[in-house]
């Protein structure tokens, strides 16, 4: 996790430009420092060099799916939070997400309230 006083780092990753805009403005007026990606392929190798506290995956974009990413760095031991975005999960996808550690499910259209109560859940600790 963060060390204390340091703003926690959140890497974003949709395929949608004006949902990353949206959560980039959110969380950095909550204070969270932001890394924006397009894709799965820029998520995965900006994730996998570590030094984020937080990661917000878009489950469709592609390729790989923020899911496919997810299992990837779970696959390599590392076990930062992260939240998979969706309008529509397949049930196999949803249920799978509950039982890994450090792992949320958001359903879009999503409230800036339910954004922010998960961000507080996963980064409580740091």
């Amino acid at each position: 996790m963060a060390a204390k006083g340091r703003k926690a780092r959140i890497l974003v990753a949709d395929d949608d430009p004006s949902l990353r805009s949206f959560l980039k403005t959110a969380l950095a007026y909550w204070g969270y420092a932001v890394t924006l990606c397009a894709d799965g392929a820029s998520a995965l190798k900006r994730a996998g060099s570590g030094g984020f506290d937080l990661l917000l995956l878009d489950f469709r974009m592609g390729p790989p799916t923020g899911f496919d990413v997810l299992k990837s760095l779970r696959n390599r031991g590392m076990q930062v939070p992260v939240v998979i975005m969706s309008s529509h999960l397949p049930e196999d996808i949803r249920v799978a997400c509950s039982g890994l550690r450090n792992t949320s499910v958001l359903h879009k259209p999503f409230s800036v309230r339910i954004l922010r109560k998960i961000l507080i859940r996963h980064l409580a600790t740091r």
